[in-house]
């Protein structure tokens, strides 16, 4: 059940529309829409850097501080950088780290147009509002998720439970060409044994057919509605300051 008092946002290219009436729309006069509301931002179309960094065992709050550090030697600046991390190895003297991050200039237009004080909660992006819901519903540890939303296509390549590389095909209209390039260019990359592709309102039945020849594949049924009201309740990147 999705709560009144909050406000769902999500941040396009040129675009800020807030979630009404099962969907996203347009909005006059933000500012007053968003007075004593708690704000749940969705960032699509960006592609999210995937690291591994092994950090010497400290305090969370010095081990936030030795992250956001790092990630000045990856970006010229970190101003619109947001990120986030999850600890995945608990050695005898370390951490292993899997650091995900954005650099976007979309955080950029939501501080021109909303003022100071918004009661913001949740920053997410969109591959990860619909990664945290489905994953259950996902038998293998090791698998491609492959999702369409708003004629850009996504790949989330997950290896052992965790998201170990993605990218974004922008206008994506059933071309196979890219399609299939984006797949091998991802595999390539990796060498993962056992993989299983799924696939979420992806609509080309011609592509799932052909791939199905080489890969175990799976189409998965979940509703728009409750993935996108989900980033309520889902995490959030660690950076945010309103």
């Amino acid at each position: 059940m999705f709560i009144k008092n909050n406000i769902i946002l999500k941040l396009g290219e040129n675009s800020i529309l807030v979630w009404e009436g099962n969907k996203f729309n347009g909005v006059e006069n933000l500012n007053s829409k968003l007075k004593g509301k708690n704000l749940y931002l969705i960032l699509e179309g960006e592609r999210i850097y995937v690291k591994y960094v092994n950090i010497p065992k400290v305090s969370s709050r010095k081990l936030y501080d030795i992250i956001q550090f790092e990630l000045k030697y990856y970006f010229h600046s970190i101003e619109d950088i947001l990120f986030d991390y999850v600890i995945v190895e608990n050695l005898k003297t370390s951490y292993k780290i899997l650091v995900f991050c954005i650099n976007s200039k979309k955080i950029d237009s939501l501080k021109v147009n909303v003022s100071k004080g918004v009661n913001i909660k949740k920053v997410n992006l969109l591959q990860f509002v619909v990664l945290n819901f489905i994953k259950n519903q996902i038998k293998n540890n090791n698998y491609l998720l492959v999702f369409n939303y708003n004629n850009n296509l996504y790949f989330l390549l997950v290896k052992d439970g965790n998201l170990l590389d993605n990218s974004v095909l922008e206008n994506f209209e059933g071309k196979v060409d890219k399609f299939y390039n984006e797949i091998y260019h991802l595999f390539g990359l990796y060498e993962i044994k056992d993989i299983a592709i799924y696939f979420l309102w992806f609509d080309y039945e011609n592509i799932i057919g052909d791939i199905k020849l080489s890969y175990n594949c799976e189409v998965i049924d979940c509703d728009k509605i409750k993935i996108i009201e989900s980033i309520t309740r889902n995490k959030v990147f660690t950076n945010w300051k309103s």
